[in-house]
């Protein structure tokens, strides 16, 4: 018995937006404030400019004031960048990229609102500027075209944001003030920039095998650009009897299947990352829309053989399923 899927395709995600109305809320109200010292500047009368006009700018803060305002802020980012690179999946992805994003912005906010000590201040705008670039990075990892790919898991994740010009941005203006300043330490909630991995498990290796007692054969020919595990799922039951790693543009045949219905999902990707059981990067997640029965008696046993391959003619309709709800256990 043989079938063949149908191609799937990765739904492009919609980068984060949140900053640009804090943007026009602040234009509007610097505005009104300009406005309103007009109008009491005529009022008074005496010609002085308000207090509020004659001021320089943000206020400067000390030296010690400084140290402990890029404490804080570089500890309250690792917590948010922690819980980023720990996203299991897609969907923690999308969520705790979201907060990182909030978090950096925030975090810049409060660092443009003070001038440095003078030594410092070159240092500083060249951080406040890389940060508020460094925002918009998290919520863009699962964007297809990516040049290291779309991230799936918060190890790939991080690493990606890591590896972006805006990262290493961070770290110069971060290496400026340590020049300046011994005591002026910020950056560490950055992780290291690392190289892509591509990690494989062996073609034909089970990932788990409930049972070898079984006669059924489930032969998976993957032609298709990109590894695929391969999960039978008993028809009623929510984690996997059986899941193999197929190679892209290889062949593997799994025995020892007991008898029954099984639903048969498939994951494709790139970077296989062992201990979240997922591809960590382009991955995709699929279910075919009926199950494959085996059924043994004294004199017969079951062998399917299903197709993976980009083809538009195939006989065994699949669908997408939400990464969340994807056996893996």
């Amino acid at each position: 018995m043989q079938s063949q899927p149908l191609p799937v395709g990765r739904v492009r995600r919609r980068a984060w937006w949140v900053g640009v109305p804090a943007v026009v809320v602040a234009a509007v109200a610097l505005a009104v404030f300009f406005a309103s010292s007009t109008i009491l500047d005529s009022v008074d009368g005496t010609g002085a400019a308000p207090a509020a006009a004659r001021s320089s700018g943000p206020p400067l803060v000390t030296p010690e004031a400084y140290q402990q305002m890029l404490a804080s802020a570089d500890a309250a980012l690792a917590v948010a960048f922690q819980q980023f690179a720990a996203a299991p999946g897609p969907a923690a992805l999308d969520s705790t990229a979201t907060a990182l994003a909030l978090a950096i912005d925030a975090e810049t906010d409060r660092l443009a609102a003070v001038r440095a000590p003078e030594p410092a201040a070159g240092a500083h705008q060249l951080l406040v500027g890389a940060l508020s670039r460094l925002q918009w990075e998290p919520a863009g990892v699962d964007i297809e075209g990516r040049v290291d790919g779309a991230s799936c898991t918060g190890p790939a994740g991080a690493a990606s944001v890591a590896r972006t010009v805006p990262a290493g941005q961070v770290r110069a203006a971060a290496e400026q003030l340590k020049t300046v300043d011994a005591r002026y330490v910020f950056g560490s909630f950055l992780p290291a920039q690392t190289e892509v991995q591509a990690r494989r498990m062996g073609n034909g290796t089970y990932l788990k095998r409930a049972s070898t007692n079984g006669s059924g054969l489930l032969k998976v020919n993957n032609n298709g650009p990109r590894d695929t595990a391969v999960s039978l799922v008993l028809v009623g039951e929510t984690a996997p009897r059986l899941t193999v790693y197929v190679h892209a543009n290889a062949s593997f045949t799994a025995r020892g299947i007991t008898d029954g219905n099984y639903s048969v999902y498939t994951t494709a990707g790139v970077d296989w990352d062992p201990g979240m059981r997922v591809f960590s990067r382009d991955c995709t997640f699929t279910k075919f829309r009926e199950p494959l029965n085996f059924k043994t008696n004294s004199s017969t046993y079951t062998e399917w053989t299903i197709t993976l391959s980009p083809s538009e003619t195939g006989n065994a309709p699949i669908e997408d399923v939400d990464a969340g709800s994807f056996p893996t256990g």
